[in-house]
């Protein structure tokens, strides 16, 4: 069965970035189906005309840019899909930016870059175990302390940049993405918030409760 869609429109530039990385996708036909060209064209015409069946599918994953213009009803549909169905939702495009939720479904956003690198081999050999993870995608094998270091230097940088004893929790969130820890399954020191503002102290408790989880994971 395979369990990965992958839909993307640039076929030249898909092969670009799997030459760059060494990365043959025919090998992974059998978890991977690598929708370019016509059967590009074909699928997304189903899409258009609701005509179309993901179930065999765990994770959908799609070039962004795609997403433009009358093909924003596209991407609706998709998420729509995903949510109703429980399905995992992977978006690359040309930007840098990363993200991860869970709100409604499992989504990520990350660049192309990042997405046709080594980590695509690290997440289709997991497939293959059975292991179904689309953070390895952005953050690789060592995702969990790739994701805490990551935090770990937002928290630094936010602390260095603010003086101020009160601090708006929306504010600290935004900058250092610190929700991207919540479900890791780790003990981090839950910070006191009240009416949306938190002490610089507890903000400072929280870095060193992160500091020991890096310690733990090293050491694994």
């Amino acid at each position: 069965m395979k369990k990965v869609l992958l839909i993307e429109d640039r076929p030249k530039r898909q092969k670009d970035f799997l030459e760059s990385a060494n990365i043959d996708l025919e090998t992974y036909s059998d978890v991977l189906d690598n929708k370019i060209d016509s059967d590009f064209t074909n699928f997304m015409l189903k899409i258009k005309k609701d005509d179309f069946d993901l179930n065999i599918y765990e994770v959908v994953i799609a070039h962004q840019s795609i997403f433009i213009n009358e093909d924003r009803v596209i991407l609706g549909k998709l998420q729509s899909y995903c949510k109703k169905n429980k399905k995992s939702l992977v978006l690359f495009s040309g930007g840098n930016e990363t993200s991860y939720s869970r709100e409604d479904y499992e989504l990520l956003h990350l660049s192309s870059e990042d997405f046709y690198s080594k980590n695509l081999i690290l997440f289709l050999e997991d497939l293959r175990q059975d292991s179904i993870n689309i953070r390895i995608l952005s953050f690789g094998k060592q995702w969990k302390l790739n994701i805490i270091l990551n935090i770990l230097e937002n928290v630094n940088i936010f602390i260095d940049n603010n003086a101020d004893e009160d601090i708006d929790y929306d504010d600290f969130a935004n900058k250092t993405k610190i929700n991207l820890i919540l479900g890791l399954d780790k003990k981090f020191y839950e910070m006191k918030i009240e009416n949306n503002w938190v002490y610089l102290t507890e903000i400072l408790k929280l870095r060193d409760s992160i500091i020991n989880v890096v310690k733990e994971l090293a050491d694994e």
